[in-house]
C-alpha cells in the first residue's frame, strides 16, 4: 500500500515541478575575471553583471498535455491499488478456507483415531476373552 502511495506522491511531485517552468523567472548574474587574451595593459581585468527575466508565452500545449499524463498515470495507479486490495482480499479468504478445511479434516483424523482406539481395545479384549477363558 505504501508503494502506491509513494508512486502518486512522485508523480504530483513531478507535475509540480513541471509547473515551475511556467513561472515566471527573475535571474541575477555577475562574473568577474581576467581576459585569456595577451594585452599589453591593464585592461585585461573585467566584470560583468546584469538581470535576465524570462517567461514562457507559448509551448505548443505540452503543459495540458502533461496535465492530462500525469492526472491518467494517477489514475493508473488508483486502479492498480484497488486491484490489489481486491487481489489481496480474495487470497486472504482462499487462504482461511483452506485452514478451515485443514482443521475439520485434523478433527476428523483424530475421531477417527479414537474409534480406531476403542475398536483395537474392543479386539484385545475380545481376543484375551477368547484365549484365555475363566
Amino acid at each position: 500500500m505504501k508503494k502506491y502511495e509513494l508512486d502518486s506522491l512522485y508523480l504530483i511531485s513531478l507535475q509540480q515541478l513541471s509547473e515551475l517552468k511556467y513561472q515566471p523567472q527573475l535571474n541575477l548574474f555577475a562574473n568577474d575575471g581576467l581576459n585569456a587574451v595577451y594585452m599589453p595593459g591593464l585592461n585585461r581585468l573585467g566584470f560583468s553583471f546584469g538581470l535576465k527575466f524570462s517567461q514562457v508565452l507559448f509551448d505548443g500545449n505540452q503543459r495540458h498535455y502533461t496535465m492530462e499524463k500525469t492526472a491518467i498515470l494517477t489514475q493508473d495507479i488508483a486502479f492498480k491499488k484497488q486491484r490489489f486490495i481486491t487481489e489481496n482480499s480474495i487470497r486472504k479468504t482462499k487462504i482461511t478456507d483452506q485452514i478451515n478445511s485443514i482443521d475439520k479434516q485434523l478433527d476428523m483424523k483424530i475421531n477417527q483415531k479414537k474409534e480406531y482406539d476403542k475398536l483395537i481395545g474392543i479386539y484385545k479384549t475380545e481376543t484375551h476373552l477368547f484365549l484365555f477363558p475363566n
